[in-house]
């Protein structure tokens, strides 16, 4: 039993410098303070979201920072259900890559509707927009992995933003 401890405590303390290092080295690749915000496009009076649209919240939410689990090719995984739509964002070397469909493998869902996420997009804030839709209820999460898998995949700060 103590060998079992020992070894998760390792691995533990481990991983948290692998993230330290890994924060710093995707510092660099930073882009979401150099992205555009995105602009709504309208369809017959309603709103077309688009991947990249996902791409810029996930980035307002710091994911950029998320990483795998060292020894793992299990990338930081996020669907977001916008009104109608899924979308799946992950995070691969400080880089956010959103597609239009169900995510295979979740870390955590995100449910929210068009117009909360157009707000969210168009707030000076998005992180700041967000955690008040979700204190509002017009934003919920499931978190699907485990506490241990969302912090060797860096989630601590991104949890704290989504927790009510």
């Amino acid at each position: 039993m103590k060998i079992a401890t020992i070894i998760v405590s390792v691995i533990i303390l481990f991983s948290s410098l692998y993230v330290r290092f890994n924060a710093t080295e995707i510092s660099a690749y930073v882009v979401s303070e150099n992205m555009q915000k995105p602009v709504i496009v309208y369809e017959n009076n309603f709103p077309t979201i688009k991947e990249e649209d996902i791409t810029y919240l996930i980035y307002a939410l710091d994911g950029e920072k998320l990483n795998k689990p060292p020894f793992t090719n299990n990338y930081p995984q996020i669907e977001i259900s916008v009104s109608d739509k899924l979308f799946t964002s992950y995070v691969v070397d400080g880089e956010i890559q959103t597609y239009l469909g169900k995510a295979s493998d979740p870390d955590l869902q995100i449910r929210l509707q068009d117009q909360t996420l157009i707000n969210i997009l168009s707030f000076p804030d998005p992180k700041l927009a967000l955690k008040e839709a979700i204190n509002s209820s017009l934003v919920s999460v499931t978190m699907y992995s485990d506490k241990t898998e969302l912090l060797l995949k860096g989630y601590l700060e991104l949890y704290n933003t989504l927790k009510p």
